[in-house]
């Protein structure tokens, strides 16, 4: 019989299980994008300082197979693409945006950004995205979405600040 993921909740207490959670999803939505052959859009939610671009880090570096990958945040240049070639040959686009900085975009700012094909293509994670709302829900017929909020726990664990990592929209098959 096999299991099919949905959602999950856990609370992080480091950097790096952050990272270690966000390099499991990173398989499952490898997974998803595989079967599907379309494009997958993970939306990270949390507030300013809580780990969104530690969980895009994580992430990126399990999608192109480098522990070692630097990931800076795409804070002020608004995207990085990171690209790997799958077993078959064929590339992969893992596409990060950081919406913090948009205010008053239309659909034509949007588009500008080259979102239509990587959303309709590509693996994107996006830091910020009821900055993009609008332009974003015109799109779920063409990709799939995982929504990933992070917020810090009510209390500290050990000693260390944790955060809880919610994430959904799965919908996986193992």
């Amino acid at each position: 019989m096999k299991t099919r993921f949905r959602s999950f909740t856990t609370i992080v207490r480091s950097p790096k299980q952050m990272e270690k959670i966000a390099g499991r999803t990173a398989k499952l939505v490898i997974e998803k994008q595989k079967a599907k052959n379309r494009g997958v859009c993970i939306l990270l939610n949390g507030s300013v300082g809580v780990g969104k671009s530690v969980f895009a880090r994580g992430f990126i570096r399990e999608f192109v197979r480098n522990p070692e990958e630097i990931v800076p945040s795409p804070s002020y240049l608004l995207e990085q693409e990171y690209m790997v070639k799958n077993e078959d040959g064929e590339s992969k686009i893992v596409r990060h945006f950081d919406f913090y900085r948009l205010e008053g975009m239309n659909q034509t700012d949007w588009m500008a950004l080259g979102l239509n094909e990587a959303l309709t293509n590509d693996v994107c994670l996006i830091e910020w995205p009821n900055k993009g709302a609008c332009f974003l829900q015109n799109h779920a017929s063409t990709t799939d979405f995982v929504t990933v909020n992070i917020q810090s726990s009510d209390k500290d664990i050990e000693n260390e600040r944790s955060r809880v990592v919610e994430v959904e929209g799965l919908d996986i098959q193992t």
